[in-house]
């Protein structure tokens, strides 16, 4: 979070439910640096994501893009070449087969019976790993809590 302070405003495109506004100032963040898009079609959150990258104030942009094709993804990516920000774009589980111009892809799976949430990395540099991460409920919720439903 500490680079997304420094650098600007934290952008969401299509997410599905409402920022948690208090967790994200309790992790450094300030309320006039979280900007939400309701993007209605792929199209528009597609349009909006690379406007957003174009920004100089950004920190991050997490965009949820659950239609998205590959060449639209390259686009994006190459859009995300001329900024510092972190980008992410969320996409179905389904999509975990589909090709990514991504240097990085995670699976992330809850797993209720263990209150942990599992990260798979489907794409990496370097060696493959085939076991995922888990990271047990009390550190999610540490540093991940940033949704609530909507």
């Amino acid at each position: 979070m500490r680079q997304i302070v420094d650098r600007g405003s934290l952008v969401l495109i299509g997410a599905p439910h409402l920022p948690n506004l208090a967790a994200l100032v309790s992790a450094g963040l300030r309320a006039e640096q979280i900007l939400r898009i309701d993007a209605p079609t792929p199209a528009q959150r597609l349009w909006a994501a690379e406007q957003v990258l174009r920004c100089q104030e950004l920190g991050a942009l997490l965009a949820w893009l659950p239609q998205a094709r590959s060449e639209q993804l390259r686009r994006l990516q190459l859009a995300s070449t001329s900024t510092q920000a972190l980008v992410f774009a969320f996409r179905p589980e389904q999509a975990r087969h589909e090709s990514s111009p991504a240097p990085l892809r995670l699976g992330l799976r809850v797993a209720p019976e263990d209150n942990a949430l599992s990260v798979e990395l489907l794409k990496r540099r370097g060696p493959h790993i085939d076991h995922p991460v888990t990271l047990t409920a009390s550190l999610v919720q540490l540093h991940f809590p940033m949704f609530q439903g909507s």
